[in-house]
């Protein structure tokens, strides 16, 4: 599984870190935050490392990886249709 954190560029912190199992399963859940987390046009989404199910092992990378911004997904907000 693939490490993820989301960074703040405002606060300038990695936060929100999970495991996934690629960056198309990252991606998806990281717009999911589109509509439900205040602050989403700050955020940038990095690979940071991976974590081994079977050994419990996280290994850092040594400069996180940008997957992509939060600028690529249009912020649909409750009871607002994106079509």
């Amino acid at each position: 599984m693939r490490l993820y954190c989301a960074f703040d560029k405002v606060s300038k912190i990695f936060q929100f870190p999970c495991a996934v199992e690629n960056d198309d399963a990252a991606i998806r859940g990281f717009a999911g935050l589109a509509g439900s987390y205040q602050f989403f046009s700050d955020l940038e989404l990095y690979c940071v490392g991976s974590f081994d199910m079977e050994t419990g092992i996280i290994s850092a990378l040594p400069v996180p990886s940008l997957v992509c911004t939060a600028s690529q997904f249009p912020v649909v907000k409750d009871g607002e249709s994106d079509v």
